[in-house]
C-alpha cells in the first residue's frame, strides 16, 4: 500500500499501487463498512483487508460497494468482495453494462482503444 489516512472520523483513503498512476479506494466506517471503488481483482486481499484489520474491522463488516464508474481499476474487486462479504453493489445505471459484462469493458478499452491500458492477465480480471 502506498499511502493510507483517515481523513475525518470514519472516512478513510487508501492510495494503492496501480501502474504508475496509483489507485484511490475510499472506506466509510461505522456500524458497517462501505467501499468506494473496489480497485482491481487483487486490491481486496492485498490492500483493503489488511487495512480493515489494522483499524479493527473485518471483511464481514463490508455491506456496500459503490463504484464511481465502470473502469476495471474501480470495479475489478467487486466479485471477490461480493463473494466474501455478501456486500451489495451500487453504480450509475450507465456503468452497469460494463460492470456486469467484463467482455464489453475489455472490448471498449482494449480492442477499440488499446493504448489506454496495457493488456495483461491482471487487466483482464
Amino acid at each position: 500500500m502506498v499511502f493510507t489516512m483517515e481523513i475525518v472520523d470514519g472516512v478513510h483513503l487508501l492510495k494503492c499501487k496501480y501502474y504508475d498512476i496509483g489507485l484511490g479506494i475510499g472506506l466509510l466506517t461505522g456500524k458497517s463498512v462501505a467501499v468506494i471503488d473496489s480497485g482491481v481483482s487483487s486490491t481486496f486481499q492485498k490492500e483493503i483487508l489488511p487495512y480493515l484489520r489494522n483499524i479493527g474491522a473485518e471483511a464481514k463488516d463490508i455491506s456496500l460497494v459503490v463504484n464511481t464508474h465502470g473502469h476495471q481499476d474501480h470495479m475489478g474487486g467487486n466479485a471477490i468482495i461480493k463473494e466474501v462479504c455478501q456486500a451489495r453493489m451500487a453504480a450509475h445505471k450507465l456503468d452497469i453494462p460494463w460492470i456486469e459484462d467484463l467482455e464489453k469493458l475489455f472490448d471498449h478499452f482494449h480492442r477499440k482503444n488499446s493504448a489506454y491500458i496495457p493488456v495483461t492477465e491482471e487487466t483482464r480480471k
